[in-house]
């Protein structure tokens, strides 16, 4: 699922005057191989930021940004099982943070420096999930909700959310402007939706 045009320009807004911004996803790895990312945005070359659950010959997870990334050893998601990703790039901190677990299990936390990147300096020329600008495979499997905010994330907001599980019911209601704004370009993913600074790109 990758935005072009109009959604493209309004989402690097979006992640460029942001100075939180969290990737939240549902999605189940039929694969178990290669470097496959949930969510990227920005380029390949010096200037982005992705969420990579399988991370290719390490049994591990990776948050990153162009400057820097994190590992989680604690494995990869299992094979053809929900699996719950919230990753936090925080440019007034300095610290990236990734939430992870599978679906009904335990929710695990990493954490370390953004090594200097900001997010206002992203170069954000693409915005996919599932997707890479480099040479690794698209992402074998499915997506069963996918959500950007920006604003505070913290690991009782990553709690809550994880125990709800996707789909679930997003309080205060969003603009319908908003909704056609970006709907009609991210391709692969049924519709975006805002909640308080939530962007909510859900798969139908």
């Amino acid at each position: 699922a990758y935005a072009t045009g109009d959604a493209l320009t309004a989402l690097a807004a979006t992640i460029n005057s942001a100075t939180s911004l969290t990737v939240e996803s549902w999605f189940t790895d039929t694969s178990g191989s290669g470097v496959q990312k949930v969510f990227m945005a920005g380029n390949s070359s010096s200037s982005y930021i992705d969420v990579t659950p399988n991370k290719s010959g390490s049994n591990s997870q990776e948050i990153k940004t162009s400057a820097t990334s994190e590992i989680d050893n604690r494995g990869s998601p299992v094979t053809a099982v929900q699996w719950y990703i919230a990753a936090n790039w925080n440019s007034t901190t300095n610290l990236m943070t990734l939430y992870s677990g599978q679906v009904g299990g335990t929710l695990n936390t990493v954490q370390t420096s953004m090594g200097g990147d900001l997010l206002s300096s992203i170069s954000v020329q693409s915005f996919m999930f599932g997707g890479s600008t480099f040479a690794d495979p698209d992402m074998a499997g499915t997506i069963a909700e996918a959500r950007l905010w920006t604003g505070t994330f913290s690991l009782s907001d990553a709690s809550t959310n994880f125990a709800a599980g996707p789909n679930a019911t997003l309080t205060a209601a969003p603009e319908p402007a908003a909704l056609g704004m970006f709907g009609f370009a991210l391709m692969g993913l049924g519709y975006i939706r805002y909640r308080r600074s939530v962007v909510d790109c859900s798969a139908i």
